[in-house]
């Protein structure tokens, strides 16, 4: 199941996505697929994971999830697919029939590979219609023998069924000399049984004698027009019918729109929309990268595309979700944090929790629904728990949390103190690391006194590596600060051994200073207890905001 499967419920973290981001909705997309198999769940990422995070999928053998890059309505959600076509050597005649037998609007014309080479429309057809009030005739696409004969469910009685007609169709219903004025030779002439008009009609250098009225012409009108090379077609309908069905044999492809509106089924729907409603037709053909026809949209497609289903985790804000969650149906929030400002159109399960880690939120799930989770699952959400809660040291962690740890701690089959151990140095090792790769790996984008803040945390081992880079940790806030627009850009780098963080800060730094009464002028400061962002930096900072 992939991100181009419009049917998979797609069950997302958020942005910049840490451990729990990424565990969690593996953990409840797994629980799931299990409480409602006839649905399809997927887990996604919108972002790379971390060193910690790859640490955990490779220790259990999970698979990263795949990057979802959007949830905008797209054209293969509004498409229709199953898209009635007509052969690339259909008649006029064949398009409208099949437009009245199932009552459609638009007919694409498609080679033997289902590639479209044009597309009709009731306004093709009408444009013809009023052709015919001019002067018609068959050149430039000039249809075949056997076109005309399958048009008028007529016989041929002369002539090879490929020969292509040319000139113009006229109907014999005047005197001969008057035929001999009007004719040109050349001409596709409609004739009833006289035999004065066919033998005229031969002898001006007619391309075609079509005989109306089921008539069939004397022996001696067949050798001539033999000799000729005339064809001679023979018609069940009366000239008038005939005249106009002869018309109708016109190939399609002739008045076709051989240039039409086409788009790929991943193009996002109200990027395509003013194309779309521009267009002389308002019909688009859905291709893939072959060319190959997948579907057809129409103005009327526009008006209730489908919506991509998604399960959001770890977060509620808009800032943090997939880009296009406004035109996405949100049918769970699963969360840990305040709630944000998303808007749903439909009732939705929300569960929001003061707890350490969206996983034991998850883990609760596992025992509502009485689903044991398997090894792999059990060691995400155990590992989630242990990040988030910092090895159950973060003044976030809750008894929740804790009982968690321990239940699931035979599932994962693993001593919970060795592997948070084993996780914490990889998650503090950041050597070979960018300063700015260290400020963008975790970060959190937050609004609140009309200023913008972005606050990003690493945890390391040794803080004193950081203050070594002291400069480049400096250039990285203010480089994110001007490109991001922010009124403050801030970076916890905390030491969970030491149990505290440093605090570095770019722009609005006296807020900082305010919010925990120390001085920045060396570019940084200790802030001693503090471990979370959630519980302990946001809300200071908010207080004097």
């Amino acid at each position: 199941m992939t991100y181009e499967d419009a049917d998979v419920i797609a069950v997302v973290g958020h942005r910049n996505p840490d451990t729990d981001s990424i565990a969690s909705p593996l953990a409840y997309a797994w629980l799931k697929q299990h409480e409602e198999p006839e649905e399809r769940f997927q887990a996604f990422r919108l972002g790379d994971v971390n060193r910690e995070t790859r640490f955990v999928l490779d220790y259990f053998n999970v698979a990263t999830p795949p990057f979802l890059p959007h949830v905008h309505q797209r054209v293969m959600e509004a498409m229709v697919g199953d898209v009635i076509t007509a052969p690339q050597d259909a008649t006029s005649y064949d398009v409208g029939f099949l437009m009245r037998k199932k009552g459609i609007r638009s007919v694409p014309l498609v080679d033997e590979e289902r590639r479209p080479v044009g597309l009709v429309t009731t306004r093709t057809l009408a444009e013809l219609y009023i052709h015919e009030a001019g002067t018609f005739t068959f050149e430039g696409e000039p249809p075949t023998v056997a076109q005309v004969v399958r048009t008028l469910n007529g016989q041929l009685l002369v002539g090879r069924p490929d020969i292509r007609l040319s000139g113009r169709p006229v109907v014999a219903a005047m005197t001969p000399a008057l035929m001999r004025k009007f004719m040109r030779p050349g001409d596709v002439v409609i004739v009833a049984n006289r035999l004065d008009a066919q033998r005229t009609s031969l002898e001006i250098g007619a391309s075609a004698l079509i005989v109306s009225g089921g008539i069939r012409p004397r022996r001696s009108i067949l050798e001539e027009a033999q000799r000729r090379g005339t064809v001679v077609i023979l018609s069940p309908h009366s000239t008038a019918s005939t005249l106009r069905l002869v018309r109708l044999s016109l190939p399609a492809i002739a008045m076709a729109e051989k240039h039409p509106l086409t788009f790929s089924p991943q193009e996002i729907l109200s990027e395509i929309t003013p194309d779309l409603m521009q267009d002389r037709h308002g019909v688009a053909l859905v291709v893939d990268e072959k060319h190959h026809l997948l579907g057809i949209l129409t103005r009327h497609d526009l008006l209730h595309p489908k919506r991509r289903r998604v399960i959001l985790v770890d977060h509620s804000e808009p800032n943090q979700a997939v880009s296009g969650i406004e035109e996405a149906d949100i049918l769970e929030i699963i969360d840990h944090h305040h709630l944000g400002g998303l808007e749903t159109r439909a009732p939705l399960r929300v569960w929001v929790q003061p707890v350490g880690c969206s996983a034991t939120l998850v883990y609760r799930r596992y025992q509502e629904v009485g689903v044991t989770p398997s090894r792999e699952m059990a060691g995400l959400m155990l590992a989630a728990i242990l990040s988030d809660t910092m090895l159950l040291r973060s003044p976030t962690t809750t008894d929740w949390d804790r009982e968690a740890i321990q239940q699931l701690e035979p599932w994962a089959r693993v001593r919970w103190q060795d592997f948070g151990v084993e996780m914490y140095r990889a998650k503090t090792d950041i050597s070979g690391l960018s300063a700015w790769d260290l400020l963008t790996e975790d970060l959190k984008v937050y609004t609140f006194g009309g200023l913008r803040m972005a606050i990003g945390q690493v945890e390391v081992a040794d803080r004193e590596r950081v203050l070594a880079r002291l400069e480049e940790f400096r250039q990285a806030l203010e480089r994110l600060r001007e490109q991001g627009g922010y009124d403050l850009v801030l970076l916890l780098v905390t030491d969970v051994l030491a149990e505290g963080s440093l605090v570095l800060a770019a722009g609005h730094v006296r807020l900082v200073e305010r919010a925990f009464g120390v001085s920045l002028k060396d570019g940084y400061a200790w802030l001693p207890g503090v471990l979370s962002r959630k519980k302990q930096v946001v809300p200071a900072l908010a207080a004097v905001g």
